[in-house]
């Protein structure tokens, strides 16, 4: 288990270093001056010449990357262009909002698709299968910020049961935490349930048309027993995987879905750097945005190993 970790730590240093070339590479590609935008429109060009010296635009793209990875190593970011604040401590003040909103949709996707999954399997092309199949092309096709809206007018606004937007530490209390991440989540949740459902499905059919399976049914165990101790872990591996592939869905859609319900998550302070051309902060969300994802394929490579013991690394 430990070369096997180390092989998936070494992994994950790689694709964390091409992350941060391409990240860093992309971000010299938009449009503007952040020089300008901070000296201000009517700067002349010594002010202008004068900031690009300050924060270090000046020297050639491969010195500014080359200090820039050696000090994000040690956990230093950069500062903010546009309020020279740490862009660790930024990122310290938005990363739990966006994770708590990440997590809380997980969990409702596998609520969701454990269930709805099982069940289509259960009766492959029968009636509650082309029901289930036809409500998560549904979902597909329908936009976050457009089902967001629609919770806010029914779940805050018609009926006030849940606060339309906002977000709350835990630290304030487990029930205003739960209560201002509950549509956020259920946004996020039902179009992230939608790949988990079909691949469990999928799988769970297959597992259950096997011939031990069948033996287990003429040996006279229940459904129950036969589901639970014998066909959801073979389905579990395809749908582990996916579940892991659905963290980067998330973290895109967050931005989205923070904008609409007002959560102070990564998605909205992105929306906000893009604006400002705000460079560090920007490569800080990505770098963040990629450790996470990073760190959840982490955990789906360690939950196959357990599901298939007796498999190579």
């Amino acid at each position: 288990m430990l070369a096997f970790l180390v092989k998936r730590l070494a992994g994950a240093a790689v694709v964390l270093f091409v992350v941060s070339v391409i990240t860093f590479g992309l971000s010299l590609l938009i449009p503007g001056d952040p020089a300008i935008h901070i000296a201000g429109e009517h700067a002349t060009r010594e002010e202008i010449a004068a900031v690009r010296a300050r924060l270090g635009l000046d020297q050639p793209v491969a010195v500014r990357y080359l200090e820039w990875a050696a000090a994000a190593v040690t956990g230093d970011l950069g500062t903010s262009l546009y309020n020279s604040q740490p862009v660790t401590e930024i990122l310290a003040e938005r990363l739990p909002v966006t994770l708590s909103l990440t997590v809380a949709a997980m969990v409702v996707a596998v609520l969701i698709s454990v269930p709805l999954g099982t069940l289509a399997a259960l009766r492959p092309g029968g009636r509650l299968d082309r029901v289930i199949s036809s409500g998560t092309a549904l979902a597909v096709a329908t936009p976050s910020f457009w089902l967001g809206l629609l919770l806010i007018l029914a779940l805050a606004i018609t009926y006030p049961v849940f606060p339309a937007t906002g977000y709350r530490p835990l630290g304030d209390g487990v029930g205003d935490f739960a209560a201002h991440l509950a549509l956020p989540a259920l946004t996020l949740g039902l179009a992230a349930a939608v790949e988990p459902t079909r691949q469990l499905r999928a799988a769970l059919a297959d597992v259950l048309d096997t011939d031990y399976i069948r033996t287990a049914r003429a040996k006279g165990l229940l459904p129950v027993t036969i589901l639970r101790k014998h066909a959801i872990r073979n389905a579990a591996v395809p749908y582990v995987t996916v579940i892991g592939l659905e963290t980067g869905q998330l973290l895109g859609g967050a931005v989205v879905v923070e904008t609409v319900f007002g959560l102070p998550g990564l998605g909205t302070l992105a929306e906000a750097t893009v604006t400002r051309q705000d460079l560090p902060v920007l490569q800080g969300i990505v770098i963040a945005g990629t450790v996470v994802v990073v760190a959840a394929n982490l955990a789906v490579d360690l939950a196959y190993r357990w599901l298939t013991p007796g498999e190579a690394a």
